[in-house]
């Protein structure tokens, strides 16, 4: 079984929204209370686990689970 804590419906839709439009974003985790910034490019899930996926100036990619994210804002 999964530890996973499924977001709202409605937040979950804010995001796909962003990544369709492929914002910049920068994200605050919720443990470390660090920030990254990056293009939020996809919604995923995989094994009843949502995962939000970021592309960074650099070209890499990073897959971060939505219940690890406390804030969102759109730059």
């Amino acid at each position: 079984m999964s530890d996973y804590t499924p977001i709202s419906c409605a937040q979950h839709s804010e995001y796909e929204l962003m990544a369709m439009h492929r914002q910049m974003v920068e994200l605050k985790l919720v443990e470390s209370k660090e920030k990254m910034v990056g293009r939020l490019v996809d919604i995923t899930t995989r094994g009843g686990v949502e995962y939000m996926t970021l592309l960074f100036e650099d070209g890499q990619k990073s897959e971060l689970r939505l219940d690890h994210i406390e804030g969102v804002t759109v730059l």
